[in-house]
């Protein structure tokens, strides 16, 4: 998974992600923003050494919070970071039939920061649990389809890795604009990853080169298209 840093950045768009909410449900804005405080603190604690006490702590406590609240709602409960990525599952849950209402990110994110904590305390199936339990509730959030992208490559599973990745790479633009070309570019990493260990390398070389389109200081896009340009060189001298 990506450093605390970028955790810590992802974190920081919660006071911007205040997304559309029903008011019939969510009036007490109060609530959302206590639940923010929670989780940068336990941000904080878990850059600081103790993830288990981040977890314990803040992450299962917003959990707890929103499972009582999620159960006391008679519809399906989404959580969007934008209004695009909300209006999206009210259509999706129109189409389907289904009654829907969107919270706010925080909602999600307190599964996802929880994985991370896992992750840090190698407990890779349980925070397999809570990855999922993110995209349940935000299904188009693409860093949470990217980070379960990077889930499954690290456990060799290419096919889902991909499929993960490919997710990412398409709610990208769902994301906030200040985060959008940072969650595009980190999808086509990860998608040059699989193709790398599924020796597509030319796919990959052109992953990393739209990577270095978007931005030309993406320093992991230019050492990984280093290694595959390398091995095509390689390759073909053979």
């Amino acid at each position: 998974m990506k450093p605390i840093a970028r955790l810590l950045f992802a974190l920081s768009l919660c006071y911007c992600l205040s997304a559309a909410r029903a008011d019939d449900v969510d009036k007490d804005h109060a609530t959302d923003a206590a639940q923010e405080q929670l989780l940068v603190r336990g941000i904080s604690m878990m850059h600081g050494g103790d993830p288990a006490g981040a977890i314990r702590d803040y992450f299962d406590k917003v959990i707890a919070a929103n499972d009582i609240r999620i159960a006391a709602i008679d519809k399906k409960v989404y959580a969007a970071r934008t209004m695009t990525e909300s209006l999206l599952y009210l259509l999706e849950a129109t189409r389907d039939k289904t009654n829907a209402v969107v919270l706010g990110s925080q909602v999600g994110y307190a599964h996802f920061m929880k994985a991370y904590a896992l992750v840090e305390l190698h407990m890779e199936d349980e925070a397999k649990v809570e990855l999922d339990a993110a995209l349940a509730l935000s299904p188009h959030n693409s860093q949470f389809l990217g980070e379960t992208g990077g889930w499954y490559l690290r456990h060799k599973d290419w096919d889902h890795a991909l499929q993960s990745y490919r997710g990412a790479q398409e709610a990208a633009s769902m994301a906030p604009p200040e985060s959008q070309k940072i969650e595009q570019a980190a999808a086509w990493r990860g998608i040059g990853y699989v193709d790398v260990e599924q020796h597509r390398l030319a796919d990959a070389e052109q992953m990393y080169l739209k990577c270095l389109e978007l931005d030309a200081n993406d320093q992991k896009a230019a050492n990984e298209l280093k290694y595959v340009r390398a091995r095509l060189q390689k390759e073909g001298a053979h």
